[in-house]
């Protein structure tokens, strides 16, 4: 006789909770009764969602003779995981002209999860995680002429993603209702154009257009950064210092207010510290195997602790001082910045206690040429999202 089955709902759920991830998906195929009170109550949907950082995509590019930017494949600083040995999210060799030399495959945005990718051709929707894609319809095609397409998706409200495609340059209050666009729509969406951002309402289909804390005067090498932080979303102003509003809202009207200004001054003097022994990984094409995977991350037997591995001493005054070059997001769960300092180290700096922790080097390579960052995207695995292809059948 099966005793649980003269356990109240409500006892039996306080049981299943309790159980690892694996174990609680496991269980719903025991027994309906199991599997009825998983899916109502939606025990399993807090480990499918986003929840941990685990890489960074980062779009590359040299210059060639003439000067002009020449993008090649993404490429993918991989945090090891013994929670998912073996696991490679930037494994992207399956989806289409990604490892085409002929054309410049990017990743355009990323969204919890998912990537909004273009090879020159076409535009995908992609889930690393689950290696399930899927194109967007041909007669998006005039985006890059006259539209930035933006990718909006959350898992905790639907399993289907939006696209938009948007004049960047039309700004004011204006009807969204030609704005190509897939699958179910978001809350609101976000665009950045230095300095004013857009907010996207789909209640009644306006721009709200607020004016960034910046001044359209500043020199084009400062940098921006516009997205979710741990605790709302944050614009950010990178060059000698990082400076942080978050928005206030009040009687329809939105202002920014000051998070953080904190100077960054060559502050490392170097990384060879006792302690520096789990780094993330690069994707670099002598590391691939056949199949796209990294054969780094296959061999590793440890996880990186965001909070305490490899921190770095920067009280030390012994040695060359290592400037912050570039900016490479803000985690979306914690108060922590990423930066390339030069020449090419990646570090996470903690904002609200200045600790600096190595990440992992990034010199990328391409033959004889050495490849710059263009773009990153912090990337946050998601196991929920409906895409019609798999890997296995692009691959076949």
């Amino acid at each position: 006789m099966d005793h649980t089955e003269e356990l109240p709902d409500d006892a039996l759920a306080a049981i299943l909770v309790r159980l690892r991830p694996r174990d609680l998906a496991a269980s719903r195929c025991v027994r309906k009764a199991w599997r009825a009170i998983v899916d109502a109550r939606r025990l399993l949907l807090p480990h499918l969602l986003p929840h941990s950082v685990e890489g960074i995509f980062a779009n590359c590019s040299d210059y060639n003779d003439k000067n002009y930017h020449e993008y090649h494949r993404p490429h993918f600083l991989g945090r090891p995981s013994t929670q998912h040995p073996g696991v490679d999210y930037g494994n992207l060799h399956f989806l289409p002209g990604y490892a085409d030399e002929d054309y410049a495959a990017t990743i355009v945005d990323h969204c919890n999860g998912l990537l909004l990718y273009d090879n020159e051709r076409e535009l995908c929707v992609v889930n690393p995680a689950t290696r399930r894609w899927e194109r967007l319809p041909a007669d998006m095609g005039f985006y890059g002429e006259c539209c930035a397409a933006y990718l909006s998706f959350d898992p905790a409200v639907s399993p289907h993603y939006e696209v938009f495609l948007i004049p960047p340059k039309d700004l004011g209050l204006f009807d969204v209702s030609d704005c190509r666009s897939a699958k179910a729509p978001p809350e609101e969406l976000v665009e950045e154009n230095f300095t004013v951002s857009s907010r996207l309402s789909l209640s009644n289909g306006k721009y709200q257009v607020v004016k960034t804390p910046i001044d359209d005067k500043e020199p084009k090498y400062v940098q921006h950064y516009l997205g979710r932080s741990e605790k709302d979303v944050y614009f950010a102003q990178f060059h000698d210092r990082i400076r942080i509003w978050t928005p206030s809202e009040s009687g329809g009207q939105v202002k920014w207010v000051s998070k953080y200004n904190i100077d960054l001054e060559p502050s490392i003097s170097s990384i060879f510290v006792k302690g520096i022994c789990k780094p993330w990984i690069l994707d670099n094409k002598h590391v691939l195997d056949e199949y796209g995977n990294n054969k780094l991350l296959a061999g590793e037997t440890f996880d990186f602790n965001s909070d305490e591995d490899n921190i770095l001493d920067t009280n030390d005054d012994s040695g060359y001082r290592r400037p912050y070059n570039q900016l490479l997001g803000l985690h979306p769960y914690k108060e922590i910045a990423f930066f390339i300092t030069e020449p090419t180290v990646a570090v996470a700096y903690h904002l609200d206690s200045s600790k600096v922790q190595y990440i992992g080097c990034t010199i990328l390579c391409h033959g004889s040429s050495r490849l710059c960052i263009e773009e990153s995207f912090l990337y946050t695995p998601c196991m929920i999202g409906d895409l019609r292809e798999n890997a296995s059948t692009a691959e076949d």
